[in-house]
């Protein structure tokens, strides 16, 4: 069995050698789609089963409100920001990706 690191590679290099492959399959994907209203039709759909959620994305994405470093390391690359309860959506938590992750899954 590989390694997870080898692993890693050879999905990054199959990716690197079908990128355009993945980029005009996307690209089709979307045009389909968007023509048919997909993706309004879906937000709207999220946005009325989760109306609290909808609230708060859009106050993180409308302001200022998220930090500028990840509140566990400090590190101001691959920032996301995290609700712990939607009902308090300007109650915002900066973390890394990494961090973020571990939020989410309980690891340690």
């Amino acid at each position: 069995m590989e390694s997870e690191e080898t692993h890693r590679t050879r999905q990054k290099e199959y990716a690197d050698k079908h990128r355009d492959y993945y980029r005009k399959k996307s690209r089709e994907f979307y045009q389909k789609y968007k023509l048919k209203g997909y993706f309004n039709r879906k937000y709207k759909e999220y946005s009325t089963r989760y109306p609290e959620k909808t609230k708060a994305h859009n106050i993180v994405n409308n302001s200022n409100l998220r930090g500028n470093s990840c509140i566990v390391c400090g590190i101001n690359q691959n920032l996301e920001a995290h609700h712990f309860d939607y009902s308090q959506p300007a109650n915002i938590y900066t973390f890394c990706r990494e961090h973020h992750t571990e939020v989410h899954y309980g690891i340690n």
